[in-house]
């Protein structure tokens, strides 16, 4: 099956290499004081099928505010009417409720992020037998001109060769699959990269999915990034 190239080389435009959120040390600029997060979620894939893991990601076109030109997992916000009756493990579903406070929140998300990778990717992860894991969730820090409080699923097919992909609406301008060594340093951001190795980790000490372990939340508090666990 043809596949597109791994990457398209794009230059990030200078005014917005810091439209996206900054997870390392020192504050964020402020020039967005007011904004609020939003609920948002994102599908991480991986293929076990090889020697090491394989993900599902895509590059955001430079047109975009929010991590233009950066490589990304599928997702994107919650919308006001999103399909709530994606099942979930019972162990994630009360984390995420007890976190936000709100019931069914957790089939919400997951319903969101299943959307987004069918939309973003031509992927449907409707007929996945495997288990679809809460497993990560990001806090973009304030002063951004667009924040999100996103939880990122995680979920594992048998073979990613069986499988068409192709960008289905405008937010991606490529898909493909990738090992973490293929993965251009300068098209991944801070958070995609804590996501990615939290994947790893994950899939280390768990690749059936089926423990409950604890969970990172990545935010600042005070100005400086850290990681909350539960």
């Amino acid at each position: 099956m043809a596949r597109t190239a791994l990457w398209t080389k794009m230059s990030i435009p200078h005014a917005m290499a810091d439209a996206a959120p900054d997870f390392g040390d020192g504050p964020p600029p402020r020039r967005y004081p007011n904004v609020k997060p939003s609920h948002a979620a994102s599908m991480i894939v991986a293929d076990l099928s090889g020697p090491q893991p394989r993900f599902l990601m895509g590059q955001r076109s430079t047109a975009h505010v929010f991590m233009p030109g950066f490589l990304v997992f599928p997702g994107g916000r919650l919308e006001r009417r999103e399909h709530i009756d994606c099942p979930v493990q019972p162990d994630d579903e009360r984390l995420i409720e007890r976190q936000a406070s709100r019931k069914r929140l957790a089939r919400a998300l997951l319903g969101c992020a299943l959307r987004e990778t069918m939309e973003e990717t031509g992927l449907d992860l409707s007929r996945n037998n495997a288990p679809m894991r809460y497993f990560a969730r990001a806090i973009t820090p304030p002063g951004q001109v667009r924040r999100y409080d996103t939880r990122f699923f995680l979920t594992t097919i048998e073979d990613s060769e069986q499988l068409p992909i192709s960008p289905v609406d405008n937010e991606l301008v490529a898909v493909n699959w990738f090992e973490q060594s293929q993965i251009p340093s300068d098209r991944l951001h801070r958070i995609t990269k804590l996501v990615l190795e939290a994947a790893l980790s994950r899939l280390s000490v768990d690749p059936m999915l089926l423990k409950q372990v604890k969970t990172p939340t990545h935010r600042f508090r005070y100005g400086k990034a850290v990681v909350e666990w539960e």
